[in-house]
């Protein structure tokens, strides 16, 4: 890749960017590239104005967010890919070593245990909240024939009848 050029994407070299030259250069909006910031894929340094200030490494790993936002990777998988340094294969191509992948692979099945337990509870709280509202609507039914004059004692000779 010449230098300048971070993933088709030419970029000054030498010189630090603002967040609005890179969102330009990459096609992401600022507020995007604020958002990845706040998410911890990237930190950029900072000039003594407070001002974020973006290194060739920084765009390289923004367009490399962007790839694999691109592909439907979750910001969950990306920031667990990110963790590990991308290698060059024997193509040129870069990507993870298979030793990354597993340890990406290993944290998200890991993750997905989790979202799977709490799915799994979930349910089983809905399925209260379900019959929950079974008992609130017989009471409504309920409290509702009272209000339009039946006796309780009509109420409940109608609900032996019924079962």
């Amino acid at each position: 890749m010449p230098p300048g050029e971070v993933f088709g994407v030419s970029v000054d070299t030498g010189r630090a960017l603002s967040v609005g030259e890179v969102a330009e250069a990459l096609g992401l909006t600022p507020r995007t590239i604020k958002y990845y910031e706040e998410l911890g894929l990237l930190r950029p340094e900072r000039t003594s104005g407070n001002y974020r200030s973006y290194t060739e490494r920084d765009v390289e790993r923004l367009s490399r967010i962007k790839r694999m936002r691109a592909i439907g990777l979750s910001l969950a998988t990306i920031r667990e890919a990110l963790k590990h340094e991308s290698e060059l294969d024997r193509r040129g191509a870069r990507g993870l070593s298979p030793e990354a992948l597993r340890s990406v692979l290993g944290s998200l099945e890991e993750q997905r245990e989790v979202l799977a337990s709490r799915i799994e509870r979930m349910r089983r709280d809905l399925a209260e909240a379900e019959e929950l509202v079974r008992a609130l609507d017989s009471d409504v039914r309920y409290i509702r024939r009272r209000l339009r004059g039946a006796s309780v004692e009509e109420i409940l000779a109608e609900l032996g009848r019924a079962e």
